[in-house]
């Protein structure tokens, strides 16, 4: 009995809480209001569209309209006013100190509108900014730049994130400058509402100055230590660097050797002012197994199979064979590299393989042997020259011939770009030179010239709207056209040059055959939109032409050719399919539409 006096209590409790709420609801409810109430939002007064952003993302009015409606008048005025308090937050911000918020609410329609009518008042600028020692013991050794440097110049409005931007910009300058365990405090920002001014005071905490200590590195178990340590950018005992520890970073991850890496500083020096560091690696499994397949309609499907070895011998060399197979080439290509063959950047690649090209222009076969001595001069530029030999079969129009080809290639790359298979921003230029001599035929020798440039330009954050131009020029110095071997002239046209046209078709013809030219020119411009998740689309227009002589004459028209694209964004690059029309169709020469399925970008 008891036990059922108790439950029913507590039934008669519940319910009468129940009621409670209900009632209370009801109370601020009308008869009328029984359904979600709809309405609109409007940000009226004079500010700019970065502002209007802002009160849209800060607005939960705004951005709960539909979301999560509203059933009342009176839970609508507290969202509203909630939101007033928001957006003069958010004013402060971005250096306006004198805001005012109007609201009003027009119920008089079936949508109702909301309308924040904001009045930014004057901007407050930046007066001065005063740097504060905690310790000024500590900090001797090292001057504070204005801050001017750091992004804070007197005059200018005073928003949060320039001043927050400031302060994260005075701690990596610290522990760029010795000290490990720099911190900055933003202390107060004082403002003078008569002057409309604002003073920034920022307190340096720089704790004590150390020199790089001993690398400590975990985790490697078929990757040699001396091969790491070769990439440290720093001296035991040289001044702490905070942004060597980046740059370790970078070169370690762009070897390829390693799936995980972290470096930490320690958290303490020892006894002789050193700062000891440590860092943790995971490797990749050496060997990997590639596949890679594409079409384009006028030379169908190709497909590609290679084996890697990225870590040959402890060091960092690669070895890899690789297989072509399609309609009009085919080949077996071996490659041996050595990353680091007498330390400071250089590097030593060695190639061999056999070819098998059947195309309309000319059929060659044989194999060719080449050795490069590359020199990474900078972060960005690097350089090679080497030697190769190649002995072919050509079958011509109207003859077969047999080449010894002697060369020596020279080459120089500069390379800005943000990601390799991806890119949105930086530059790619490249320039190589060869002369060429025939061991069977001394008589023929020529030389071969061939420059590149790649821009690309992000239009939109993070990479949805990139604008990608590329040309390429080449020559060849030689007496006439006829001696140079027909697989080393200039040809044009296909999915790796000007979409819209045949395989190997731009440039002059004899019998309706190409026969190549002296020189070229080719562009693209293609623009790269990003749909989301990971999709994409590309616009783009190629253009170009071969010449006989040995610099572009112009004297034959460019041929232009457009289309669109779809990309597939995966971890590994993107799969792209383009289709594409010829602007200049030549009867009998092109077809209609062409369609080209390959994998990464274009350029």
């Amino acid at each position: 009995m008891i036990l059922a006096r108790h439950i029913f209590s507590g039934i008669l409790f519940c319910v009468g809480m129940f009621c409670l709420s209900l009632s209370g609801v009801l109370a601020d409810r009308p008869v009328e209001s029984l359904h979600d109430l709809r309405y609109h939002v409007q940000f009226v007064g004079d500010f700019d569209s970065r502002l209007r952003e802002v009160f849209e993302q800060v607005s939960e009015t705004y951005r709960w309209r539909e979301r999560r409606p509203v059933h009342t008048r009176g839970q609508l005025d507290r969202r509203v006013q909630a939101d007033r308090d928001e957006i003069i937050s958010a004013l402060r911000a971005f250096g306006y100190y004198s805001p005012s918020v109007e609201t009003s609410i027009d119920d008089a329609r079936d949508v109702w509108r909301v309308e924040f009518a904001v009045s930014t008042g004057p901007p407050y600028l930046l007066d001065r900014v005063v740097f504060e020692e905690a310790d000024a013991k500590l900090l001797t050794a090292v001057e504070i730049p204005d801050a001017e440097e750091f992004g804070l110049r007197p005059g200018m409005r005073i928003e949060a994130s320039r001043v927050h931007a400031a302060r994260t910009k005075l701690v990596d300058y610290l522990r760029d400058n010795g000290y490990p365990f720099a911190d900055v405090a933003l202390r107060q920002v004082v403002v003078d509402h008569r002057r409309q001014s604002a003073v920034v005071f920022f307190r340096l905490e720089p704790g004590p100055r150390a020199v790089f200590g001993d690398l400590e590195v975990e985790g490697l178990e078929r990757v040699r230590r001396e091969y790491v340590e070769r990439w440290m950018p720093w001296r035991t005992g040289q001044l702490y660097q905070a942004s060597k520890l980046n740059e370790l970073r970078s070169a370690w991850f762009a070897s390829g050797l390693f799936s995980l890496i972290r470096i930490e500083p320690g958290t303490e020096l020892d006894e002789d002012g050193r700062l000891p560091i440590k860092a943790r690696l995971h490797e990749r499994k050496p060997r990997t197994v590639r596949f890679g397949a594409g079409y384009q309609t006028d030379t169908g499907p190709e497909l590609k199979i290679g084996w890697l070895h990225r870590n040959f011998r402890g060091g960092g060399e690669r070895l890899n064979f690789d297989l072509l197979f399609s309609e009009f080439k085919s080949g077996l290509e071996g490659g041996y590299l050595i990353p680091d063959l007498f330390g400071a950047g250089y590097s030593l690649q060695l190639k061999s393989g056999y070819v098998d090209e059947r195309g309309d222009a000319y059929e060659t076969r044989g194999w060719y042997a080449t050795s490069r001595l590359g020199r990474q001069l900078t972060a960005r530029l690097e350089a090679g020259g080497g030697v190769g030999y190649r002995l072919a079969r050509i079958n011509e129009l109207d003859r077969r011939r047999r080449v010894g080809l002697l060369f020596f290639p020279v080459d120089l790359t500069w390379d800005s770009r943000d990601d390799i298979l991806n890119p949105s921003r930086g530059w790619r230029m490249h320039l190589k030179m060869t002369p060429f001599l025939d061991t069977l035929d001394p008589d023929v020798y020529f030389f071969k010239t061939y420059g590149s440039a790649a821009y690309y330009l992000q239009l939109w954050a993070e990479r949805q709207l990139v604008w990608a131009n590329r040309l390429a020029v080449g020559m060849i110095g030689a007496e006439s056209v006829s001696e140079v071997p027909k697989d080393e002239r200039f040809f044009s046209g296909g999915g790796g040059s000007i979409r819209g046209y045949g395989y190997q078709s731009v440039g002059p013809r004899r019998a309706g055959v190409p026969t190549g030219g002296l020189s070229l020119v080719e562009f693209s411009s293609e623009l790269r939109v990003r749909l989301g998740g990971r999709s994409g689309l590309a616009l783009f227009v190629d253009g170009g032409q071969v010449y006989r002589e040995a610099y572009p004459s112009f004297a034959d028209d460019l041929l232009l050719g457009c289309g669109v694209g779809y990309r597939f964004f995966t971890d590994f690059g993107p799969i792209r399919g383009d289709i594409a029309i010829p602007l200049n169709r030549r009867s009998g020469i092109d077809q209609g539409v062409y369609l080209y399925v390959s994998i990464g970008q274009s350029f």
